[in-house]
């Protein structure tokens, strides 16, 4: 098996550079991708324009998308919007599905939204995920086959992530990730902090690599260019390789190797 996934996240329509959106949807289509994986953030401010650029920045794109939104995708500019219909942009221009599953020959993606209209914090920033959220992943998982690869998308690190410049908290992440462990879940996507970053979980029996993604297209960078992630599954290793920009062009920024557990 030879399954090649391109990790984006956080493209943040009206803060973006424009010339660095012709360059990465170039990269993108130039990778022959099985599927492209893009974990929240589509736009800053929500605004319907923004949905509008990153609808048309998503049709261009060759291979299969799957989306998950990010906090920056729940509209914040009208409260009585927000507490009734957080996501009513989000759903028109990117996808209905907030929840979304993807299966084919060789993997299982699940996507789960950890954004809110309000968390018991200050910082609306952070995530959460539910109970229900929780048991439905359970369940998908429970049933996939166990040959193929199995991976989860959100938009917050369930876990704190290492070398990262940005502290993020989820409610129940923990016990979602706890959860996973007994799935056999070998892979958890996310962004929101604008940091490419692989951090394993070692597991009796297994491990689980979280990866982040930089900010593909935003002005707001924490310490990191702009960029994405290549994310190649074989049959005994799944290679990972973060792509910066720099000086006009997409180059590698780091590379990881994980071994695979056989027979998942």
């Amino acid at each position: 098996m030879d399954k090649r996934i391109l990790h984006l996240s956080d493209l943040h329509f009206g803060t973006t550079h424009p010339d660095l959106e012709d360059n990465l949807i170039a990269a993108i289509n130039g990778h022959n991708a099985d599927i492209v994986v893009l974990s929240g953030d589509f736009t800053q401010r929500a605004y319907r324009s923004e949905f509008l650029q990153a609808r048309a920045f998503i049709d261009q794109i060759r291979a299969p998308v799957f989306v998950v939104p990010g906090n920056h995708d729940v509209i914040a500019w009208n409260v009585a919007i927000r507490f009734t219909r957080p996501f009513q942009f989000y759903k028109k221009y990117i996808n209905k599905d907030l929840n979304p599953v993807y299966e084919d020959d060789d993997c299982i993606i699940v996507g789960i939204n950890t954004a809110r209209r309000v968390v018991p914090h200050w910082n609306w920033a952070h995530g959460m995920v539910s109970l229900k959220q929780i048991a439905r992943v359970i369940a998908i998982f429970a049933v996939a086959p166990k040959e193929k690869a199995r991976i989860l998308v959100c938009h917050h690190p369930l876990i704190a992530a290492v070398n990262v410049p940005l502290k993020t908290i989820v409610w129940r992440g923990m016990a979602l990730h706890a959860a996973l462990t007994k799935l056999n879940v070998e892979l958890i996507l996310t962004g929101h902090v604008h940091h490419a970053s692989v951090t394993m979980t070692p597991y009796e029996g297994g491990q689980i690599a979280s990866i982040g993604a930089a900010t593909a297209t935003s002005s707001r960078l924490r310490g990191q260019p702009n960029g994405y992630n290549i994310i190649t599954i074989h049959e005994g290793e799944i290679k990972v390789e973060c792509m910066q920009w720099q000086k006009g062009a997409f180059s590698l920024l780091q590379e990881h190797t994980i071994v695979r557990r056989m027979g998942n």
